[in-house]
């Protein structure tokens, strides 16, 4: 072999030997890179769970002080609910479901019958004995029934307040009309509604029936009766809660 030819092979030996020095450098650096990373990645695992029982410790310690009260209240509450229970001690933990009864008994008591459920929910999560739930549940369900009962009376008034209004309504559109049509809203909860107007007859009621669209729109506005007076001799009147009273029927029939 020529001496240029043992030189090139030489050479051409050397620079592997090289390239491969870079590239053993290369792999150890992407491992202690690797290496540092998950190493970094594990201290932050660690410091975010000792961050994280050391907020559990402060609030159990809140819980401490708050039990000391010994009244029930949107603190304990909610610090029984959210607190792990391996956090708690056995007796904070009798302590918690204690404050809980009393919170379910006291918001049924006061008619907050929807908060009352999903707090004897939380209860139950929290390990509360099923006779003590179900003792809870009648409390609950009779202050749901308060709380319904005031829910419709308020909406019912809401909707009495709406007819009056409506009334008055009504009497300035028969004005800007020329028509000077007496309008009056009664009952017990503004449920029926008389127009009085020296002009009505059975020629003007045909006409409203047909083609004009108050009639359904007195119907829809909630009132239960509808009068229309010419103030002597005639009367019409259209009975809305007995036409409600045959749609439920027949939408319960048809299911």
């Amino acid at each position: 072999m020529c001496y240029r030819c043992q030189c090139s092979v030489s050479a051409l030996l050397v620079i592997a030997g090289l390239l491969g020095l870079v590239s053993a450098c290369d792999d150890r650096q992407t491992l202690e890179s690797a290496t540092i990373e998950r190493k970094a990645a594990a201290r932050h695992q660690e410091d975010a769970a000792n961050a994280a029982q050391e907020q559990i410790r402060k609030r159990v310690e809140q819980l401490q002080i708050a039990l000391l009260k010994r009244s029930p209240n949107e603190e304990i509450v909610g610090l029984c609910a959210t607190l792990p229970k391996e956090s708690l001690s056995e007796s904070l933990l009798s302590e918690c479901l204690s404050q809980q009864r009393m919170w379910v008994r006291q918001l049924a008591r006061s008619g907050r019958g929807s908060e009352a459920r999903a707090a004897l929910a939380t209860a139950v999560r929290n390990g509360l004995p099923k006779k003590d739930a179900k003792d809870l549940d009648r409390q609950v369900s009779r202050a749901e029934q308060q709380e319904a009962a005031k829910r419709n009376h308020d909406e019912d008034r809401a909707e009495g307040l709406a007819r009056k209004a409506y009334g008055a309504v009504l009497r300035e559109r028969f004005l800007d009309k020329g028509m000077d049509i007496k309008v009056v809203v009664s009952g017990a909860n503004n449920d029926h509604i008389t127009l009085t107007w020296s002009l009505f007859s059975d020629v003007w009621v045909h006409q409203m029936e047909k083609s004009d669209g108050l009639i359904p729109e007195i119907y829809k506005v909630g009132f239960n009766r509808l009068d229309v007076k010419n103030g002597y001799d005639y009367h019409m009147y259209w009975d809305f809660a007995k036409l409600r009273k045959r749609i439920a029927g027949a939408a319960r029939a048809a299911r």
